[in-house]
């Protein structure tokens, strides 16, 4: 694919894709860039007096609990005082809502395994399982399956 990028001083960004069919890659790669996920990958978290800056690709999957969000990542668990919708929008894709308290690093599930009620669970790579709440279930799958959300 060609790529070319040219300085353009004080003007506002502009980013065009010629593309031969837009799919659910490219809508990914759309959404990316609009939302400026590649500026923005790190999410500070807090554990007893150690401040750590996490990667995405470090997270697992971030809960929410009583009002407190705990980032479940490689190095262990980490609090951060952000609100869930804003952990959502500022780290983007692969990172994806799964319920209402949930956020889950879908490069990190190894499967997914069908449960009662239309509940299916996500056991992931370290060996946590999250749950997907009917609610999330159609528009992960279509992430899953590479289908525009």
């Amino acid at each position: 694919m060609k790529t070319t990028i040219i300085t353009i001083g004080d003007q506002e960004e502009e980013v065009k894709l010629f593309v031969k069919k837009a799919d659910g890659d490219i809508n990914g790669l759309k959404e990316y860039i609009e939302k400026e996920v590649f500026r923005k990958r790190k999410v500070t978290g807090y554990k007893e007096k150690e401040i750590v800056y996490l990667d995405y690709a470090e997270i697992l999957y971030i809960d929410s609990m009583n009002g407190k969000q705990t980032i479940h990542s490689t190095q262990g668990e980490f609090f951060t005082p952000k609100r869930m919708y804003e952990l959502e929008d500022m780290l983007g894709l692969p990172m994806f809502r799964i319920s209402k308290s949930v956020i889950v690093n879908l490069e990190k599930v190894k499967c997914y395994v069908p449960c009662a009620n239309g509940v299916m669970e996500a056991r992931l790579l370290g060996g946590d399982s999250v749950y997907i709440s009917r609610r999330y279930l159609k528009s992960v799958m279509q992430r899953v399956r590479g289908e525009r959300v």
